[in-house]
């Protein structure tokens, strides 16, 4: 049995979600939030997350059952490149151009379209909209392959085993000997409770210095908030867009020129998050939002073919809202 599995570009659909500092989602809470965002119904989906960001790789098919780690081939691209400041990496297999967009050694989108149908409008679209300076071009081979590290394997592996699973899964990966199983089976035991031990006496130290210290900040932090409260109220009554409907009327009227469909609309204040699927290329129908005059930004987070429509491109578009102008009234909401 194989035990680790590498599931090509062209095969998954990245979507990159923001995440706030410091906070360590598990897998289960990445599931039970993006896991249902799929464009694939019924497919599975693989994620990691670094310090700002989540990234979830969507597959058109379940995730295979038993002991096999399953990596995304576009996070070892990204872990291979990420030392180059903006990048776009090519590949090209079986007809399908697959790009992935590194900015500053983050992987900020992963493009996936036929390959004949303009590679080099594609990466000017791609350059612009993540403003990329100086770029550097990456083509690599169908048959590249790259070197799987233990670090990819604890990245993607499922930790929610039982604790003879746990070890049964070490033992088949490293193929250890018997003597090799006991001693990280000892190690294991004794690190756990050490490190408990340790990490409830600096947690106890830690708690006592910060009450100290932040005793003479209280009264700050609540003018601080007292003060983000207003401007929040304030920014809300001064700066109006559009209302919901024209929203929509706009964005319906430019997909319906297109002959496409809209497979899920997201808004949050002064964004929408939109899939649709469309023939034309992502570049004109981003030029047509733009010139409605409602939307101040459009950008392309993803695209990939629809796999229930060959015909159709099925594009992932951010678009931010344009405000509306002091002495234009915003439309009454029925």
């Amino acid at each position: 049995m194989k035990r680790i599995q590498i599931i090509p570009i062209e095969k998954t659909y990245l979507r990159v979600f923001e995440k706030p500092p410091k906070v360590r989602l598990t897998r289960q809470v990445i599931t039970f939030n993006y896991g249902a965002l799929s464009p694939y119904p019924g497919g599975g989906h693989l994620s990691c997350q670094t310090a700002t960001g989540i990234f979830v790789w969507y597959l058109k098919n379940p995730l295979t059952a038993g002991m096999t780690i399953q990596i995304p081939e576009g996070y070892l691209v990204w872990r291979f490149f990420k030392d180059r400041t903006n990048a776009l990496v090519l590949i090209v297999r079986q007809g399908v151009l697959s790009v992935m967009v590194i900015q500053n050694g983050t992987l900020r989108a992963q493009v996936t379209r036929a390959a004949d149908e303009g590679e080099a409008q594609t990466l000017d679209l791609l350059q612009r909209e993540y403003s990329l300076q100086n770029a550097e071009i990456i083509r690599l081979s169908p048959t590249v392959t790259f070197n799987v590290k233990l670090h990819d394997m604890i990245t993607f592996a499922d930790v929610q085993l039982k604790p003879s699973n746990l070890l049964e899964q070490c033992v088949a990966l490293l193929k250890a000997p018997l003597i090799a199983m006991l001693l990280i089976t000892s190690g294991f035991y004794i690190y756990q409770e050490n490190r408990l031990e340790s990490y409830y006496a600096d947690k106890t130290k830690y708690l006592a210095r910060l009450k100290r210290e932040n005793a003479d900040l209280q009264s700050s932090l609540e003018d601080v908030r007292e003060k983000t409260a207003y401007w929040r109220d304030f920014i809300a009554k001064e700066q109006i867009y559009p209302d919901y409907y024209q929203i929509l009327s706009g964005l319906t009227d430019v997909v319906k020129r297109h002959g496409g469909y809209l497979n899920m609309v997201e808004y949050n204040e002064n964004r929408l998050t939109v899939w649709t699927g469309i023939k034309s290329s992502e570049a004109s129908i981003i030029k047509e939002l733009l010139a409605t005059g409602v939307f101040q930004e459009v950008k392309l987070l993803a695209s990939t073919k629809d796999s229930f429509k060959p015909d159709f491109n099925l594009y992932n578009l951010s678009i931010i809202l344009r405000p509306l102008s002091p002495d234009v009234p915003a439309k009454v909401k029925s």
